[in-house]
């Protein structure tokens, strides 16, 4: 079936809704020179084209919004994951898809943790797991090919159009998928069918972008799948399917503005170094004086003119009163600093930084525990999106029936460094007191299984073996004597 231009670049409601948020995510994201480029910091109405051009090459931020997503990214990928993928070793495309994920050599870990990464700054990202159409006589000849499922990632401002359908169950599905690829064609997806599509060019290599115009199918074929390969991955979710919610809702807008505070205080900073000189209008006359309400140009300027038919007028230098201005200014910057770290839930890890004075243990807890929900959260979506990346491999492989009970991803549910922190120091505490034995070797298989909570069953089992081994090697507790009792009484009563 034909499509016209038009037709082709039609785009959801959702992504005419968030396109302009996700810019200004990835703005904020990428840093000052994308925030310029995308016309973020605006000119002032009484600023002079000189004056603005000379204050945007100077201009400088502090990258808050890209500090916030990679703490929180860091903190999502440092804790070890518990996955079921060995059984998997022995299928040889399998490796090859672990080693090249996406066909450009990238690793799963680090196309994952970049996808994370974005997903975070945007809301979401899309994956497809595709797969090549060329046909081999074998499996044999497939692999010496090299030919396997890999991920095809999409930014937000690429997967333009979506539909959701329901099964005879009401369950809902997606039904039609339209991505803009790198190369500039569209790909659409359906339950039945693929086809990728490109606008043609005029005689002179330009676009022929007139609605009517019509479009080149370039490649078509039959989805042998019966479902479309493809899914997002959220950062966290929102109510409406296909958008997610970005870290930097409120902290871009937060961002930037600070960037335009610190312009601010360097242009109060530069006029205070170099003041202003009131100084008689060149040919001014009696008659042609402007009255107030006339259309005099007002802008900073390093001299100041005045009408020499006013007598009470006179050159002088004006005074450079700039020190309240910049402490209202850096105040403000402050609490904006404050807000980010606070809307962000990593107050707890840049106490040094923003707050004033000491907080204590309560609220530094609620923080880290506010940081740990919002993270396990983050990891729940991430595990979603791991396993239905494993079910669309295997089943492109038509390895779904025999792997889908014995293989899996798992993300920890747990990222609490600080609460880890203090039960190590409290067991450490525990193990000088409690004169046990069985209490000992059991503080030391809980204390492995906290510090490494990825360990295989496997490991697990050695690592308490050896805890036991070396427990039962320790010297025999005293037994209790009256002698024994009069020392720790007589200890006690000393302290």
């Amino acid at each position: 079936m034909a499509k016209t231009v038009k037709e082709l670049k039609e785009t959801h409601e959702l992504y005419k809704a968030n396109v302009a948020s996700w810019r200004l995510y990835l703005s904020a994201f990428e840093g000052i020179e994308t925030i310029i480029a995308n016309g973020y910091i605006t000119q002032h109405e009484r600023e002079p084209d000189a004056a603005y051009e000379r204050r945007i090459k100077e201009l400088y931020g502090f990258g808050y919004s890209k500090s916030i997503v990679r703490i929180l990214n860091f903190f999502l990928f440092k804790e070890p994951t518990n996955n079921t993928l060995q059984p998997l070793e022995k299928e040889e495309q399998w490796q090859m898809f672990m080693k090249d994920t996406n066909l450009y050599g990238d690793d799963f870990d680090t196309v994952m943790m970049r996808t994370t990464l974005y997903a975070s700054v945007l809301g979401q990202m899309g994956i497809l797991v595709d797969k090549s159409p060329a046909k081999f006589p074998n499996l044999a000849a497939e692999k010496a090919a090299k030919v396997y499922p890999y991920l095809a990632i999409y930014f937000p401002s690429a997967i333009l159009d979506w539909s959701f359908d329901k099964d005879e169950n009401n369950r809902p599905y997606l039904s039609m998928i339209k991505l803009l690829n790198n190369d500039g064609t569209y790909t659409i997806w359906t339950t039945t069918n693929w086809e990728i599509w490109e606008i043609q060019l005029n005689d002179d290599g330009t676009p022929k972008d007139a609605d009517t115009d019509e479009a080149k199918l370039i490649n078509s074929g039959i989805n042998e799948l019966g479902f479309i390969p493809f899914l997002w991955l959220y950062n966290n979710k929102s109510p409406k399917e296909g958008i997610g919610v970005s870290d930097l809702t409120e902290i871009s807008r937060i961002d930037i503005s600070i960037i335009k505070n610190t312009s601010q205080i360097e242009e109060v900073i530069d006029y205070a170094a170099f003041p202003m000189m009131i100084k008689a209008m060149r040919n001014a006359k009696p008659d042609e004086v402007a009255s107030p309400q006339g259309d005099d140009e007002v802008s900073v300027s390093a001299i100041q003119e005045y009408d020499p038919e006013y007598p009470e007028t006179k050159p002088e230098w004006m005074k450079t009163e700039v020190g309240e201005s910049i402490t209202s200014i850096l105040e403000n910057i402050s609490k904006k600093i404050s807000e980010i770290y606070r809307s962000s839930n990593v107050g707890g890890l840049a106490s040094t930084e923003i707050q004033t004075q000491a907080k204590s243990g309560v609220a530094l807890n609620t923080e880290f525990q506010m940081l740990n929900a919002e993270l396990v959260a983050k990891a729940i979506n991430l595990e979603k999106a791991e396993n239905r990346i494993l079910e669309f491999w295997l089943k492109w492989q038509k390895l779904w029936d025999k792997y889908k009970k014995e293989v899996s991803f798992a993300r920890s549910r747990t990222y609490d460094v600080k609460n880890l922190s203090a039960s190590l120091e409290n067991a450490l505490t525990a193990k000088t007191i409690v004169m046990s034995r069985t209490f000992n070797e059991l503080l030391q298989k809980q204390t492995a299984r906290q510090v490494l909570p990825g360990m295989t069953e496997d490991e697990r089992n050695q690592v308490d073996e050896e805890i036991g081994t070396n427990v039962a090697k320790l010297p025999e507790l005293p037994e209790e004597t009256d002698e024994n009792v009069d020392i720790i009484e007589d200890g006690m009563s000393e302290e």
